[in-house]
């Protein structure tokens, strides 16, 4: 599988999927901290280079709902929002078979869709704590890996990275964002062996619908035409199904597999 790691410096979630033998790159404007395959430019110089899978992690500087409120006190940001807002949709209506947006949460799920899944490292074998929202294309959920269990402070769960308030441990410093940017060892093989996993034809709905980025293209009418399905069920909400029972569902039928669809404006909270 050819792998391309966008915004990427660290070289770890470029090193997990060439351990598992897949032909990856990382690309970032800086550059790589540790010796592997990396272009050092823009990423939209490389993206139409036959990937077939994409992970990308755009800056959040001006994305994170933590600093969102600089944008009304500082002149000139809200527009620097917009332009990494832009940058999102770009990579996302990247002209790449499966895709997946990895960012903490910020505003992308209030301005473009609310993310297909939000993942914690304490699932995957670290003993931290840090939100993770991923959105999704042609790509399955992640699973959990490895549960670290929290230290309880006051009825609270913490991990060694928070103080007992909560609050992130790391100091502010010069290189604070480059620490806090990267991406969790644990997160990164899970992707690996998960999603490089994937065969050819392998085909996967995103929570909110079709496993497209555009909610234009997410019309429950012809959801199962676009997989070149036949519908076989009726639009009714499903207090079984695996998403919130506030969205409504569709069942399709895929290769004699039945799949139920989500769709409708209700999606995952943040947690």
């Amino acid at each position: 599988m050819r792998v391309l790691v966008a915004c990427e410096f660290s070289g770890t979630v470029r090193d997990a999927f060439i351990a598992y033998g897949h032909d990856a790159m990382s690309c970032d404007l800086l550059p790589a901290d540790i010796p592997g395959p990396h272009y050092q430019g823009d990423v939209r110089d490389v993206l139409g280079n036959g990937w077939d899978l994409m992970i990308a992690h755009p800056p959040c500087t001006y994305l994170s709902v933590s600093g969102l409120h600089w944008n009304k006190r500082i002149e000139g940001r809200a527009a620097k929002t917009e332009q990494a807002l832009d940058f999102v949709r770009l990579l996302m209506d990247a002209d790449i078979q499966r895709i997946a947006i990895e960012n903490p949460v910020s505003c992308i799920s209030t301005r473009i869709r609310k993310p297909d899944q939000i993942i914690q490292p304490y699932q995957f074998g670290h003993d931290a704590s840090k939100a993770t929202c991923l959105w999704l294309k042609g790509l399955p959920n992640l699973r959990p890996t490895n549960s670290v269990a929290p230290r309880i402070v006051n009825g609270r769960p913490r991990w060694a990275n928070q103080c007992d308030s909560g609050q992130n441990k790391l100091a502010p410093s010069p290189d604070r964002w480059r620490l806090r940017s990267e991406t969790y060892a644990g997160i990164a093989r899970a992707m690996a062996s998960q999603w490089g996993s994937l065969k050819e034809g392998d085909r996967w709905l995103s929570q909110n619908g079709c496993g497209l980025f555009s909610p234009a293209t997410c019309n429950p009418a012809n959801v199962a035409e676009n997989l070149g399905a036949p519908s076989i069920g009726n639009i009714s909400p499903n207090a079984n199904a695996s998403v919130p029972v506030t969205q409504k569902t569709k069942v399709i039928k895929l290769s004699n597999v039945m799949v139920e669809v989500a769709f409708g404006d209700a999606g995952e909270k943040e947690r």
